[in-house]
């Protein structure tokens, strides 16, 4: 995770992907490319050293092998802005994501 972005967001997202990871889901982490810079990993430092490489990330959230869903990360707005958008294909990804957004 790029140091220069506020600390504030940099807490959000490593609660994010803690809270994720202790679900049980595992991370695919795209930054800007075509490629992901990590492929369904279930390590919580290996998550983080990928996100907030770019002002933006998109996460690709599964559980086993099938996607529950994916949230966009848009770096420098404010903690607040910060999962810009997810959308979901399980039910339990979406019960955690809208507690997790406050919606």
């Amino acid at each position: 995770m790029y140091d220069a972005y506020d600390a504030n967001e940099q807490a959000v997202a490593r609660r994010l992907v803690r809270a994720l990871l202790a679900k049980g889901f595992s991370l695919t982490v795209y930054n800007g490319g075509d490629e992901a810079e990590i492929i369904r990993s279930t390590v919580f430092k290996d998550v983080v050293d990928a996100i907030g490489e770019t002002g933006q990330d998109h996460i690709v959230v599964s559980d086993g092998l099938t996607v529950a869903g994916s949230i966009d990360l848009v770096w420098g707005n404010s903690p607040d802005e910060l999962v810009a958008d997810y959308g979901w294909r399980n039910p339990e990804f979406e019960a955690f994501m809208n507690g997790f957004t406050g919606h």
